[in-house]
């Protein structure tokens, strides 16, 4: 494949991660100015509550769903797929709230509130199901390779997550508007949405393949997947659910703005995995010297963008008010999740294409426990610092064994010591931030050794970024 067609494809996918990034700037200012930080910690408590439970609801449909999408089991399509996916989030859902409202509901009300509110535990069911629509009306564009109805959605998603609750601020800013205004909207526009893909697919049929060995095989393969993505959830939200109990919902707030900030950096993943998981099912047989070669300009593009963050954190904090300010000196070691999680796209594929799934499971289990005991361990002498270094050690550590193992059985990575070496610098500069992020010289002495250090290692990646580029320019001058 052309280096071209595949950074054309990915852009396609990528005005979403570009939108997000441009409303996390926009939205932090007004939040940190507006909202009092427990206040805003349990809106944010609802959002990642959601969306963890959301998670195990589909049971790892999602992932079968990506799957099989191009090679559907006996009996199946890529729509009876859909329809299965939603049967079960949905019907898993409802059995959830029932069991949580019959039985616990004083209980996860105190935890999620600090107070009784039943009817927000119903908002939260409205919530989740929404999610569950959003997530596989969001597959069924992507993997049908509909750029643009993908982009809208994902767009609408984000305004519903993101900027929805803020619009509720001048009425008031009690998490009980805000939690109401996120389960609502998005509960609407994942019914409107969902329409909008069965308009031309609705035809009634009795189900029996729901009962089927096919529906067997999905489990089998998704199910195991499932506990890897609520782990993932669990592993970022580990801070806001311990201090939940600890109810510190004011240092979930503050502890949420760094996160925000961090994953701004996120534009890059979410771009690149978008079209990268269908690129790397659909090409891994026969484009394996294009997928070794993109892990190298992943690896630069992560340590250049960290750079960018390192150099113009001050900039990004100028806009943040109140107490949120004091997350300053760890929302880069926060940063260091999503970095190695965009790195780990181009090196633990081999685990999924041998269909050993049962390890994503057993690393995502030890990375929870490893964040889990050095947040809980630290809340008391370090508070947010030591959440934020529970998060980054828990990052390293998955990356690191899954990056062993998916190479195992799927090679992509030429050169392992300039990988580890240039991650082992990431991880630095993250570290350093919490001495010197207020030193402006400091920062600019680091920058000039990590120019020259990739200029060296990554010079004949960046003879090719050159050429590139002179290329583009002739044929753009041509036009």
């Amino acid at each position: 494949m052309k280096g071209a067609e595949f950074i054309e494809n990915m852009i396609k996918y990528c005005i979403p991660s570009v939108f997000s990034a441009v409303v996390g700037i926009l939205v932090i200012p007004i939040i940190t100015d507006i909202y009092p930080t427990d206040e805003y910690g349990k809106i944010n408590l609802f959002y990642s509550v959601a969306n963890t439970i959301s998670t195990f609801a589909i049971l790892g449909f999602d992932s079968a769903y990506l799957r099989f999408y191009y090679e559907p089991p006996k009996g199946y399509n890529s729509h009876r797929i859909l329809k299965v996916s939603l049967y079960v989030g949905i019907i898993t859902s409802l059995g959830l709230f029932l069991i949580c409202r019959l039985f616990f509901a004083d209980p996860i009300s105190y935890y999620l509130f600090g107070e009784r509110n039943d009817v927000l535990l119903a908002g939260m069911l409205i919530y989740i199901i929404g999610i569950v629509l959003m997530k596989f009306v969001g597959y069924e564009y992507r993997m049908g390779q509909n750029a643009r109805m993908y982009n809208w959605s994902q767009i609408a998603s984000l305004f519903t997550n993101r900027i929805i609750f803020v619009c509720f601020a001048a009425i008031s800013t009690s998490y009980i508007w805000g939690d109401w205004a996120i389960a609502l909207s998005t509960f609407a526009i994942g019914v409107l949405f969902l329409c909008m893909v069965e308009r031309k697919k609705i035809h009634f049929e009795f189900p029996s393949y729901f009962f089927s060995a096919s529906t067997l095989e999905l489990f089998k393969f998704g199910f195991p997947l499932m506990p890897v993505a609520l782990m993932v959830w669990l592993n970022n939200s580990v801070a806001k659910f311990l201090y939940s109990y600890f109810k510190d919902y004011s240092a979930i707030g503050t502890f949420s703005i760094a996160t925000s900030i961090a994953n701004i950096f996120s534009i890059v993943p979410a771009a690149f995995t978008t079209y990268w998981s269908p690129f790397i099912y659909k090409n891994y047989k026969t484009e394996r010297d294009f997928i070794k070669k993109t892990h190298d300009y992943i690896v630069l593009a992560s340590i250049w963008l960290q750079m960018i963050f390192w150099a113009f954190q001050d900039v990004l904090y100028n806009f943040v008010g109140g107490e949120y300010k004091e997350s300053q000196e760890i929302f880069l070691l926060i940063m260091i999740n999503p970095i190695l999680s965009l790195i780990s796209e181009t090196t633990c594929y081999g685990i999924m294409l041998a269909k050993k799934t049962k390890y994503n499971l057993y690393i995502s289990l030890v990375s929870f426990i490893i964040n889990l005991i050095i947040t809980y361990v630290t809340y008391s002498a370090m508070g947010i610092l030591g959440a934020s270094v529970g998060v980054s050690i828990a990052a390293l550590v998955q990356f690191v064994i899954k990056t062993l193992i998916g190479q195992r059985y799927y090679g992509t990575i030429s050169v392992p010591l300039k990988t580890a070496f240039t991650v082992g610098v990431i991880i630095l500069v993250s570290v350093l931030n919490i001495r010197f992020y207020t030193n402006f010289v400091m920062r600019v002495a680091v920058i000039f050794l990590v120019i020259v250090y990739s200029a060296v290692i990554y010079k004949d990646n960046l003879g090719e970024i050159r050429v590139f580029v002179k290329n583009a320019i002739k044929e753009w001058r041509r036009q």
